[in-house]
């Protein structure tokens, strides 16, 4: 059986331009990338419930519909002078993964931890509060991303990248493999969670140096670069790529 080729343009039906109760999740930030923060805010993982439309997950997290349709759409469109990554050629949506996520998060979490293990040997065990909770997350963190990534740019990148030119390129076990990397993306969104509850959302605690508003400044950006990340793979990337023949 011929394998079929990496699509160029998103094949989803037309998405609405306002927010509805029928709308997924992962439409919604195609169309109002801003409304992360919406999510943020009552806590709603987006990267992992891109295929849940808004009425369901008002209705799992006990949510009035209409008010959160508000907020949603308060948030503002698209800028029409940004790619819309559902859009465009896969391989260019790939470059912008790797650029905007996969770098800042190889040398982001190494750096972070680095700096957390310095603050918690400074400030020592009596004074370290919530700080070898944190270390503990950073290190599990690194363990499943550095081979999370790794897999993806060894092998799956450069497969998509080859697979838009030679259709008839096969990819083994491909459901297995996109699987396997959502799961991963799960238990990341985990330890995200953990850790912001052990930081308050990244609330520096009270009467605390600039070296702690480094350090926790630093985990809030990881937070976000990873949530991209994860929505980019799970609402955009693996969505566009067929899975029959491959």
């Amino acid at each position: 059986m011929q394998a079929a080729a990496v699509e160029t343009t998103h094949a989803s039906p037309h998405v609405a331009t306002t927010p509805m109760p029928v709308s997924t999740v992962a439409d919604i930030l195609t169309l109002h990338p801003q409304a992360r923060h919406v999510f943020d805010r009552y806590d709603i993982d987006y990267g992992c419930v891109g295929d849940k439309t808004v009425a369901e997950v008002c209705r799992d997290m006990g949510l009035e519909l209409a008010p959160f349709l508000g907020q949603l759409s308060a948030t503002g469109g698209h800028d029409a002078s940004k790619p819309r990554w559902d859009t465009v050629p896969i391989p260019q949506l790939v470059r912008h993964i790797v650029d905007t996520c996969h770098r800042p998060l190889q040398e982001g979490l190494p750096l972070v931890l680095l700096r957390t293990r310095a603050l918690l040997a400074a400030e020592g065990e009596r004074m370290a509060g919530p700080l070898p909770r944190i270390v503990a997350l950073l290190e599990a963190l690194l363990s499943e991303m550095v081979p999370h990534m790794q897999e993806e740019e060894t092998h799956l990148f450069p497969w998509i990248r080859q697979h838009s030119r030679h259709p008839d390129l096969p990819m083994p076990s491909l459901p297995r493999r996109l699987h396997a990397l959502m799961d991963e993306h799960e238990y990341a969104i985990g330890l995200l969670r953990q850790l912001r509850v052990v930081t308050h959302d990244y609330s520096v605690p009270v009467g605390k140096s600039d070296k702690w508003v480094v350090v926790w400044q630093g985990l809030a950006e990881l937070d976000a670069t990873l949530h991209e990340h994860i929505h980019l793979e799970n609402n955009v990337l693996f969505p566009r790529i067929p899975r029959e023949g491959a």
